[in-house]
């Protein structure tokens, strides 16, 4: 027994379930990162996953605050490095206007500060970059399953 609300995922999948749909729908991933090889490359990761679909590839967070605001994702991969406002700062605009987005951290940044900062702003998981495409697959499924997925070595 839970001491708060169900986070409408875990409503939602329930929800499915007990109708017999079909889980196989696809989890919906919006894309935050300035650099255009890397925002392509995580695009292509996730058209070659059919449990995952991009609905959303944005260069700046000005961007994704309208688009993700217009397409809510289920789950957003969010640089931190991005020119204007900042991915952390993002996270915390974005995180109590889309409450069934799960925001996972992909970074070259390992200190304990900017950690800290993201995962206090509303992060649900921080990756290090460059992350093995398997690697990436996975954290996409565990934070839309409820986990927190850490690159090991920041956990250390």
């Amino acid at each position: 027994m839970t001491d708060g609300p169900i986070p409408a995922i875990v409503l939602s999948v329930c929800m499915r379930e007990a109708k017999g749909e079909d889980m196989a729908i696809p989890i919906p991933v919006a894309i935050v990162e300035d650099d255009e090889r890397v925002r392509e490359s995580l695009t292509e990761i996730l058209a070659g996953d059919a449990q995952c679909v991009c609905v959303g590839a944005y260069a700046s967070a000005e961007e994704a605050v309208e688009g993700m605001r217009a397409r809510p994702p289920h789950v957003a991969l969010m640089d931190i490095n991005l020119p204007g406002m900042d991915g952390v700062t993002l996270v915390h605009r974005l995180a109590p206007l889309l409450p069934q987005t799960q925001f996972l951290m992909l970074s070259v940044l390992s200190d304990a500060d900017t950690i800290f900062r993201a995962l206090a702003a509303g992060a649900h998981g921080y990756l290090l970059k460059p992350v093995r495409a398997k690697q990436l697959l996975a954290a996409v499924r565990d934070v839309y399953g409820g986990g927190s997925p850490i690159t090991s070595s920041i956990a250390r």
